[in-house]
């Protein structure tokens, strides 16, 4: 969809409706019945509308024009990615909690990387295991014969995160 609805201030937080690009949602973040102004581009061009609030408003291009009334802000339901998976880890992998992986290396007390000093950090200490995935290190215990399963309820997780 694509955004007919526009607003320039920093006290707003504003959501499109994800299946109606004439309607957002705006949030008042200020601590006051401020005055804000609206902006759209509607059939007869761009209109502007300028209302108070101190809570949520729901702004609708409707043919020309811009109706603002008083609404609640739409909750993010999040995806949950762990949902219709098993996990193994506790099962399959010698060192669940991953604290004594050879992988993490000792503690250091300063690294030094592109000029910016970060403390108290562990550092790897084994190469990846494939130049094709440099960031994905192998896990010492991990029972090859699970990489089919591993593949199919971890890796997308994983390439998800990268």
């Amino acid at each position: 969809s694509v955004s007919r609805i526009f607003v320039d201030d920093p006290s707003l937080t504003t959501v499109l409706d994800k299946d109606d690009a004439n309607v957002a949602y705006l949030q008042a973040t200020a601590d006051c019945d401020c005055e804000y102004t609206v902006r759209a581009i509607t059939e007869k061009g761009i209109v502007e509308k300028t209302f108070k609030t101190t809570g949520c408003v729901k702004v609708t291009i409707s043919g020309g024009d811009l109706l603002v009334e008083g609404s609640t802000f739409p909750v993010d339901n999040e995806e949950n990615l762990t949902e219709g998976y098993t996990d193994i880890t506790e099962d399959k992998v010698q060192n669940p909690s991953f604290e004594e992986d050879e992988t993490y290396g000792q503690v250091s007390s300063n690294i030094t990387a592109s000029g910016i000093t970060y403390a108290t950090c562990y550092t790897n200490s084994v190469s990846a295991s494939n130049a094709k995935w440099p960031n994905v290190l192998p896990v010492a215990g991990l029972d090859s014969r699970l990489y089919p399963l591993w593949r199919q309820q971890l890796l997308p997780h994983v390439l998800h995160a990268l």
